[in-house]
């Protein structure tokens, strides 16, 4: 059960001028994150979570879909999304009681890449790799559609050191590598699946720390890259910094983590 000694109640995008701007509302009912409303300007778009008997994730509902959860005892076997009637599957292998492996449907129908939230796949569960899959998702062509996405998890202690992912593009396998390093303190989004619907998601509720840096490659070649600086109180982040270059362009962004 997701249940951090220190719970976000709302997460502030810092905009150009500096001025904390909320983006997003965690909603607790004692232990359990019951729902996160995320606010863009005048609309709040909320994400809904029920449990097992467990107080295991079962169910997310958001406007723009629906997850549900399968357990194998107890371990994660597969998640399903759901968005206008189309399905989309995970599977999900184990190793030594960590996640070693991900095979996802192919979903070429999302192609409104800029308003998906919980139904896009990699979005949701590995937001990290979502920029670079989504370069190569672009270039299939419509007869790749029913081919799978392989997504292979390198563990080094508690955290994810690297992504290994087989994407099929033009009818061949586009392998790509994205590789982390980590802080010494504690995510707070370690263990919730639930976070992954968070735009402030640069914290994957896989690893037990926060990334400090990421690189993205292909056959050698660093296509783009991140640093991560934060601000603490005690062994948690208050506030995150990323500086992403790609293509020789540089992008930053800032969120401030209210608790």
């Amino acid at each position: 059960m997701y249940n951090p000694s220190k719970k976000i109640q709302k997460i502030f995008y810092v905009n150009d001028e500096g001025v904390n701007e909320l983006t997003e509302v965690w909603n607790w009912d004692g232990k359990l994150l019951t729902s996160i409303d995320n606010v863009d300007g005048s609309d709040t778009y909320k994400t809904v979570f029920t449990y097992d008997s467990k107080n295991r994730l079962a169910t997310m509902d958001a406007e723009d879909g629906h997850g549900e959860f399968v357990y194998n005892g107890k371990y994660l076997e597969k998640i399903v999304l759901t968005s206008e009637g189309v399905s989309y599957a995970m599977e999900i292998k184990h190793e030594k009681g960590k996640i070693s492996e991900i095979t996802m449907d192919n979903f070429m129908e999302l192609l409104d890449w800029k308003t998906m939230k919980m139904v896009n796949p990699l979005r949701f569960m590995i937001p990290e790799a979502f920029p670079a899959v989504e370069k190569a998702m672009k270039k299939c062509p419509a007869d790749a559609k029913g081919e799978q996405i392989v997504v292979k998890l390198i563990w080094k202690g508690d955290n994810v050191s690297s992504l290994v992912m087989d994407v099929p593009v033009y009818g061949m396998m586009f392998t790509e590598t994205i590789d982390f390093t980590f802080d010494n303190y504690n995510n707070p989004m370690y263990g919730s699946f639930a976070s992954m619907v968070s735009d402030a998601g640069t914290f994957t509720f896989l690893n037990k720390n926060n990334p400090l840096t990421m690189k993205t490659s292909y056959l050698g070649q660093v296509l783009d890259s991140s640093e991560f600086t934060y601000e603490y109180e005690g062994k948690y982040p208050i506030k995150v910094t990323s500086k992403s270059v790609e293509e020789d362009e540089v992008y930053t962004e800032t969120y401030v983590y209210e608790y």
